[in-house]
């Protein structure tokens, strides 16, 4: 190889190099500021290319759609005997009032799909998306309000924090932590001078326990628990962890809302509403009367 051919052949693997660098460097910045480069390109009106009839008649159509698969993918996971018949389907009398336990079951903690490009949780999506609470409304279900603000008082939104923590660094695992609030609040004062778990015994013995998972993509699910243990919007400083339990199992904080809602109801359901397959043998543990498995419910699949 002659000396030219020597030089050429260094310059080109250097500028490979650097391309390669430049392309690695600007993937992880758009993945981190895609929300700021989006508006930057598109400006913050995005909402009005929306309007048109065209494409509301798209969307209302995608509408039937999740809906339909929505209904297809749901599945019955447990169905115990109650005085000598299924638990499920619940009665209009049992259907009359119910109580929801979990703070997934509040409108920031339900699950409407996986993060990723395309999602459920931004942008038209998420002002078309449904809640639990809203499907409750719309079947004529009445649900525990005092218990649900109080859900929602605690906090009223996931974090938009993506990435593992890393333990060497100030950083927490905000993508994938809990939000559960305490037996606590639970026995606080409520109405009328009970406490909030009074107050859920009175209202209904029907309590559906909402248990959800969040999941998505380029980011694996740890094998241990960070908790948000106070509700706070500050998730920039770490939160604590239990190291002896996966992502995929019950909480301790879970495991007390499944337990007070055992003690006062004659029907338990839960609604798993997650992204991923879990550990659920506390179905058997804590007497779960029913259960079913909801995906991520999408943009209207409620």
């Amino acid at each position: 190889m002659t000396k030219k051919k020597l030089i050429i052949r260094i310059v080109l693997l250097a500028l490979f190099a650097v391309l390669f660098a430049g392309i690695i460097v600007a993937d992880v910045f758009a993945n981190r500021y895609f929300d700021l480069i989006t508006e930057y390109l598109h400006g913050s009106g995005m909402a009005d290319s929306f309007q048109s009839e065209e494409m509301q008649s798209a969307l209302a159509a995608n509408d039937d759609l999740v809906r339909e698969m929505e209904a297809e993918g749901i599945v019955l996971l447990r169905n115990e005997e109650v005085d000598g018949k299924p638990a499920l389907p619940l009665t209009e009398e049992e259907l009359a009032k119910v109580n929801v336990f979990g703070w997934g079951g509040s409108d920031g903690g339900w699950v409407n799909g996986s993060d990723g490009s395309v999602n459920a949780s931004g942008g038209q999506n998420k002002a078309r998306s449904q809640k639990l609470t809203k499907a409750l409304t719309e079947a004529g279900i009445e649900y525990n309000t005092e218990l649900m603000d109080m859900y929602t008082n605690y906090r009223n939104m996931r974090t938009t924090f993506r990435g593992l923590h890393d333990p060497t660094k100030n950083t927490s695992n905000n993508f994938f932590m809990f939000v559960e609030p305490g037996e606590e609040y639970y026995n606080a004062t409520g109405e009328n001078g009970k406490t909030v778990l009074e107050n859920a015994a009175e209202f209904s013995k029907t309590s559906i326990v909402v248990i959800a998972r969040l999941g998505g993509e380029s980011c694996d699910l740890p094998f241990y628990q960070t908790k948000n243990t106070t509700g706070k919007m500050d998730d920039t400083q770490p939160l604590p962890t239990d190291d002896s339990r996966t992502y995929l199992e019950l909480t301790t904080e879970e495991e007390a809302v499944l337990r007070m809602a055992r003690g006062i109801s004659d029907k338990l359901i839960v609604i798993y509403n997650g992204c991923n397959n879990m550990e659920m043998s506390y179905l058997e543990d804590f007497d779960v009367d029913a259960c079913i498995s909801v995906g991520g419910t999408g943009q209207s699949g409620v």
